[in-house]
């Protein structure tokens, strides 16, 4: 397939979904993430569930969990049914494309209102691009570096950044950017909102520059800034309850439920 395949987007049917009614936001989005990976591969997804997670930028367990309910798997495909619809249509209009159009009415009296209803889903409808993998990481990487450009171009924003991160000296904030932006392109990890993207950036430049980035004094005490977010981890310290605590006095099973050993 060679276009996009384009969709209207019902934010009140998607929410009155049960399934997606009791989901938490971060399942929403992973979600959402694997219904536009559905329409953009025709609806034959090859991912691993490995890799969906890193598509998705989230785990194993949540992706699993998502596709148990709203997923179907054929052999080694995921398939999204809820999406099957509206991509059949596609096919069966480039079918007609392909014969020189849609076939003609016999009925002359077809309302023009219903005839109306039908151009303007295949104008909504496109074809889709193939399922080679490869374009979907790109585009990824593209929209990171978008987001990455537009900090390193507004002082006013990197300045910000270098002082929540407690970066000394201001005219290295630019530059610890770009450091994390190729950390980032190394390890596959792709940060397309410009929200993700400083969160992130806080996080690695805080166990990357521990002594800097945290004020630290001394390692056995607590960063000496508040948490960026909830859970954040900084060397033996987690920001719980807007307060750092000190995970060496945890017991395993805590740690557990944190997520900072294996369940």
């Amino acid at each position: 397939m060679s276009g996009k395949l384009g969709y209207t987007w019902y934010p009140k049917d998607f929410i009155s979904d049960p399934d997606v009614m009791f989901m938490t936001s971060s399942e929403r989005g992973v979600y959402r993430d694997l219904i536009d990976l559905a329409y953009m591969s025709d609806n034959a997804i090859k991912y691993s569930v490995d890799l969906l997670a890193k598509y998705t930028h989230s785990d194993v367990e949540t992706v699993q969990k998502i596709l148990n309910i709203k997923g179907e798997k054929i052999g080694d495909i995921w398939t999204i049914p809820s999406c099957s619809k509206r991509i059949d249509l596609a096919n069966k209009n480039r079918a007609n494309g392909s014969k020189g159009g849609r076939p003609k009415s016999t009925n002359k009296k077809e309302t023009t209102k219903d005839d109306q209803s039908k151009k303007t889903e295949e104008a909504k409808v496109g074809s889709s691009p193939a399922t080679d993998p490869l374009p979907v990481f790109e585009k990824a990487m593209e929209l990171m570096l978008e987001v990455k450009d537009s900090i390193v171009s507004d002082n006013n924003l990197m300045m910000e950044m270098g002082a929540v991160a407690k970066i000394p000296n201001p005219k290295d904030v630019k530059g610890k950017i770009e450091e994390f932006f190729l950390y980032q392109k190394t390890t596959d990890k792709y940060h397309t909102e410009k929200t993700e993207f400083k969160k992130h950036f806080f996080s690695w430049y805080s166990k990357k520059y521990p002594n800097l980035g945290t004020g630290k004094s001394d390692p056995n005490s607590p960063p000496g800034r508040d948490g960026i977010y909830e859970n954040e981890v900084s060397d033996h310290w987690i920001w719980l309850n807007n307060g750092w605590r000190d995970t060496t006095t945890f017991t395993k099973e805590q740690k557990r439920q944190l997520g900072m050993l294996p369940k």
